[in-house]
């Protein structure tokens, strides 16, 4: 199925997609990834070099705001993984910061696989597309976020209105796009160089001593090796087409995060915290820390969501979220982050 393709990966650089652009060369693909500066690839080729051959990857510069840049950056590729997005670890003043780029790059990505004529685009979305404004439960495929609720938050609603858009183009242009969304939950996992990203973050603060204690929060978690397993699976498979497609293993508290960390990592049991902060403490905490504020509707709130669809339409097997949690703590230890 690889033999000779070129596959386009939006945003290279990211957790998600520097893992799609590995796996997808191993495979025997080529890679063709975007960056916002071509100043950066040279470092990537060598983060990625690591863990794949690069005589087939290549790289070119886009922005998501950017129409032209598209129509060069598809031309004469064979398909697309497009997983730029914005993401911020503090809520914008300015809901917009967030949600036009993430609508416009989307606009514009899709437009130019219609122009180029390379229909397969399979889109990296998110279970916050799926799950909010709800209250609990288990979520499927079938469940939309509602945009207009107090849970969601700028973020949240640039992933579903993104999306929304996504299908909607694809119904006008039929057969010319053909898309597939995939949906991680928390994306956990080894990181690959320093500059780590905003995934790995939770890890981090635990192990680091940043928390004092650990909220009522909780979110289903998913590899990062298997996210970018899903989409790869997606694209080869035409039954996903017109899917949409959870990506994501169990949903743990933060509590039961720390206890797994503090089984296997010793050298850090004095730093990992053992008791749970009182939701009104949490509450007092976002008013000073942005980052607190931005998960708050997460807090007291288990929201569940199954795999199912993508195991029976792929035979995809999420690893358990043990392993996802451990990967991303001895990849910070490599690293010195920690």
């Amino acid at each position: 199925m690889s033999e000779g393709k070129e596959i386009l990966v939006t945003g290279a650089s990211g957790f998600i997609a520097s893992h799609i652009v590995i796996q997808l060369l191993n495979q025997g693909y080529r890679v063709r990834g975007t960056v916002r500066n071509l100043s950066r690839a040279d470092k990537l080729k060598e983060v990625i070099g690591k863990h794949a051959p690069t005589t087939g990857l290549s790289f070119v510069q886009a922005d998501l705001m950017d129409a032209d840049s598209w129509q060069a950056a598809v031309k004469g590729t064979d398909g697309i993984m497009h997983v730029a997005s914005p993401i911020a670890t503090e809520l914008p003043k300015d809901p917009n910061e967030m949600i036009v780029p993430a609508k416009e790059g989307t606009r514009n990505v899709l437009q130019a696989a219609i122009d180029q004529g390379v229909p397969r685009v399979v889109i990296t979305s998110s279970v916050a597309s799926i799950v909010y404004g709800q209250g609990p439960g288990l979520f499927t495929e079938d469940n939309w976020t509602n945009t207009d609720h107090r849970d969601a938050t700028p973020y949240i609603q640039s992933k579903t209105i993104a999306e929304k858009l996504a299908w909607e183009m694809a119904q006008e242009a039929g057969d010319k796009l053909q898309i597939t969304t995939v949906h991680p939950s928390l994306v956990l996992g080894p990181v690959l160089e320093q500059d780590y990203g905003n995934s790995a973050e939770v890890v981090k603060k635990l192990m680091d001593g940043s928390f004092p204690g650990t909220p009522n929060l909780g979110l289903p978690i998913v590899d990062v090796r298997d996210v970018a397993s899903m989409h790869i699976m997606a694209f080869e498979n035409d039954a996903s087409i017109g899917e949409r497609l959870i990506c994501s293993g169990p949903f743990l508290w933060m509590h039961e995060i720390a206890v797994i960390l503090r089984k296997h990592y010793p050298d850090f049991q004095k730093k990992i915290p053992t008791r749970k902060l009182p939701t009104w403490l949490v509450k007092l905490f976002a008013n000073f820390q942005k980052e607190v504020k931005s998960v708050l509707q997460d807090v007291d709130v288990r929201r569940e969501v199954t795999w199912e669809k993508g195991k029976r339409i792929l035979g995809w097997d999420p690893r358990g979220p043990e392993e996802a949690i451990r990967a991303t703590a001895d990849s910070l230890i490599e690293f010195k982050i920690l």
